[in-house]
């Protein structure tokens, strides 16, 4: 989110926008490695039983992204495609664990 308005000179013209970052790249650890592909590498809280981001328009898609935690302490993340109505990925790993999500 980058402006030129004097001098062409970029600065940032949505400070707030990079508070969405803190979930994004901090809760969620997502990092996009190709354009229909991203890694996350999930942290939930401790006093947390589950998470999710809403409406996500990204890698060419509209998806929603949850995360629990199940019994066995492992978190079970879901990746649920908005356009075609369906559960494209669904898994069980251990915290901190790397998922790769392909569309």
């Amino acid at each position: 989110m980058e402006a030129y308005p004097e001098d062409d000179m970029a600065h940032l013209s949505a400070k707030s926008g990079l508070y969405a970052r803190i979930f994004t790249e901090g809760l969620f650890g997502i990092i996009p490695t190709e354009l229909n592909r991203f890694e996350c590498t999930l942290h939930l809280p401790k006093s947390w039983d589950k998470m999710s981001l809403r409406k996500i328009k990204a890698f060419g898609q509209d998806f929603d992204l949850s995360v629990s935690r199940t019994k066995s302490g492992k978190l079970k993340i879901e990746v649920f495609d908005n356009e075609r109505e369906q559960v494209v990925m669904r898994a069980k790993y251990k915290e901190g664990e790397k998922v790769v999500v392909e569309f």
